[in-house]
């Protein structure tokens, strides 16, 4: 999506973010490798999947954002989140 003919802000709600996080906590969950390098204190799959949207790992997920007219806009969350 490009920012200057979108509708919406291209910032990534709290509600997103917490859509994003628990999508790839539950991935975690489920088995699937790490994409940051993981100290070996940390076990908790949240605080590995924080700092893997912090690192951009997670830049390739798509946010579609439907709007009250009926359309989408299509965003990734490397666009959303700085």
């Amino acid at each position: 999506m490009n920012a200057s003919r979108s509708i919406t802000r291209a910032r990534l709600t709290k509600y997103e973010r917490t859509r994003v996080l628990a999508i790839r906590v539950s991935q975690l969950s489920a088995g699937a490798k790490p994409l940051v390098p993981v100290p070996p204190q940390v076990k908790d799959p949240m605080c590995i999947a924080k700092m893997e949207l912090e690192a951009g790992c997670l830049g390739d997920i798509v946010i579609v954002r439907k709007l009250p007219d009926r359309t989408k806009q299509e965003w990734t969350v490397a666009q959303l989140y700085p």
